[in-house]
């Protein structure tokens, strides 16, 4: 794939028992998973001429006998769009559910905003791939924030000459999760900046691993995670930044900070360099810690009592990511739903 390869090329590839179901309605698409079986489907990006790497091909039904498949072909309108994924247990609850999506802006919009919304009782692999497209501006968060099921999310970002991505994942969900999100940095001025916030709680895992690949010279790319863990939950992140020899004028950043709540919770951190180039800037960073008691304590002293005060640090601990979203709307309304994070784990008891 060469930066002035035709859109085409960017596409998903598979073959589907049935058709996909996908309703419009004003700014709203919601992708319904149809409940069909899928006898063959493979996802294919073509991304052998970026780095010289062979392309990727998934065999859905090696994954589970009865998968439950849909595509969705995203095009982002100027301004805000929003998009429902839901995975229902009325559908087939044995069942792993597939959507595959292809986001990319329309001819005539210069900033896009995309919200996506999942809500996946039953296993859900969400396969996206996010076309930053010449000249374009876009935002795109993806929320889990409902008592859901496994959430598997692998998203390839592919930035073209003087774009601007901003792609974040929100999972605050009591849930076990895996994201995988690979951004490729095609065109020249390029800027890519990924953002996720997560918890896991009761023997439930979230695992985030990041691969950010500069190809071409004078791009930027911004990396900001941040995790707790509570009550035997596991996170981790895996971070790596490659800078092609060619790719001068590299400014790259990525930070990951975790938060135990307990000592049987967990938190691993992986941040990578790979550098080929002598002319660039490129830092990383990783902290593991617990909850500063003596700011427990300051607050207990004021009158309030632990586990508000216990909230209201998680929440200022997360937050960081939050305030980072162009979006002030879905910033506010996932500040809401940090604060109620405890609550929701206390119901689970």
């Amino acid at each position: 794939m060469t930066e002035g390869a035709p859109r085409g090329e960017y596409y998903l590839y598979f073959d589907l028992a049935k058709a996909l179901s996908v309703t419009t309605e004003a700014s709203t698409a919601k992708v319904v998973l149809n409940g069909s079986a899928c006898e063959q489907s493979a996802v294919s990006p073509d991304f052998t001429d970026i780095d010289n790497r062979p392309a990727d091909t998934l065999f859905l039904q090696k994954l589970a006998a009865s998968a439950v498949a849909t595509y969705a072909d995203v095009e982002l309108r100027e301004g805000r769009n929003e998009l429902s994924i839901s995975a229902d247990e009325a559908d087939s609850p044995s069942s792993l559910h597939v959507a595959r999506l292809f986001i990319h802006n329309s001819a005539t919009a210069s900033h896009s905003e995309l919200v996506v919304r999942i809500n996946a009782r039953n296993p859900l692999l969400l396969e996206t791939v996010i076309l930053a497209d010449i000249d374009k501006k876009t935002d795109v968060i993806m929320i889990q924030a409902d008592k859901s099921s496994l959430l598997l999310t692998t998203t390839n970002v592919v930035s073209r000459r003087n774009s601007r991505l901003t792609f974040n994942l929100v999972n605050l969900s009591p849930s076990c999760n895996r994201n995988e999100v690979t951004a490729s940095l095609v065109g020249e001025n390029a800027s890519v900046s990924l953002g996720g916030l997560y918890s896991a709680v009761k023997d439930c895992k979230v695992d985030n691993v990041t691969t950010v690949r500069h190809l071409v010279p004078n791009c930027e790319s911004q990396q900001l995670f941040k995790g707790i863990a509570d009550d035997n939950g596991n996170i981790s992140f895996s971070g790596l930044i490659v800078v092609k020899p060619n790719a001068q004028k590299t400014t790259a950043s990525q930070t990951n900070r975790h938060c135990i709540s307990d000592k049987s919770a967990k938190a691993y951190s992986k941040p990578q360099l790979e550098i080929y180039a002598d002319d660039v800037k490129c830092s990383h960073g990783a902290t593991t810690g617990q909850i500063d008691e003596s700011q427990l304590f300051y607050m207990q002293q004021r009158g309030i009592d632990e586990s508000e005060a216990r909230k209201l640090l998680t929440a200022a601990f997360l937050s960081e990511v939050a305030d980072k979203f162009p979006m002030r709307d879905v910033r506010d309304e996932v500040l809401s739903l940090i604060t109620g994070m405890d609550n929701d784990i206390n119901e689970e008891v």
